[in-house]
This record gives structure tokens, sequence and C-alpha cells, in this order.
């Protein structure tokens, strides 16, 4: 059992700053996102059922942050199929290219330490 309380001690200091990688990461990447559906959520002329939809994931940062987890976390296909049809297809890419960097790149690091 000290051996269990000294491991978990010892991995403390890894622990912070992977959490901080990830937690940078995922905003970095929501700023992005956030300033690219902001002007569609505002846009009084646009679907209101698409605009309400796109708001429920990035009407706020703190949404947009908490779908950003999601879809690094979980499922990622809901977060990006509003945006694919609402705003564009293009949205996709950005998707898959977060995916890869953060998924596995990042993820595959912090699980290698």
């Amino acid at each position: 059992f000290r051996s269990l309380i000294r491991s978990i001690r010892a991995s403390v200091t890894i622990l912070f700053w992977s959490f901080n990688v990830l937690f940078v990461t995922q905003i970095c990447f929501g700023m992005i996102i956030f300033s690219l559906t902001s002007p569609y959520v505002s846009d009084g002329a646009r679907d209101e059922l698409g605009r309400q939809a796109v708001f429920r994931y990035y009407g706020t940062f703190s949404l947009t942050i908490f779908t950003m987890f999601e879809v690094l976390l979980g499922n990622w296909v809901p977060a990006c199929r509003v945006l694919m049809d609402n705003i564009g297809e293009w949205f996709s890419m950005l998707f898959i290219a977060y995916r890869c960097l953060v998924g596995f790149c990042v993820l595959n690091v912090v699980n290698a330490v």
C-alpha cells in the first residue's frame, strides 16, 4: 500500500503538467472554433434552428471548451456534424487535424510518460 501511495505522489507533477498541456491546447483550439462560429451564431439572417444548434455547442467560450473536451475524449462526430451541416464542410478537416494532433500525438506522449 505504501508503494502505491509513493507512486501516486511521484506522478503528481507529471499529471499537473500533462493536464496543463491538454488544457492549453483545448483552449487554443476552442478560441479558434469560437471565433469562427460566432459570426454565424450572431447573424440574424441565418436559419434560426441552425443557429441554435451551433449555439448549443459553440455559443459561449465555456460551451466551446466543454465541446472541445468532449471532442477529445468522447464522441466527436455530433460536434463536427453540427458545423458541417450549418456552416461549412471544411470544419471536418479542422476537426480531423485537431483529433490527430491532440488525440493521437499529445495523449500518446502523456500515456508514454
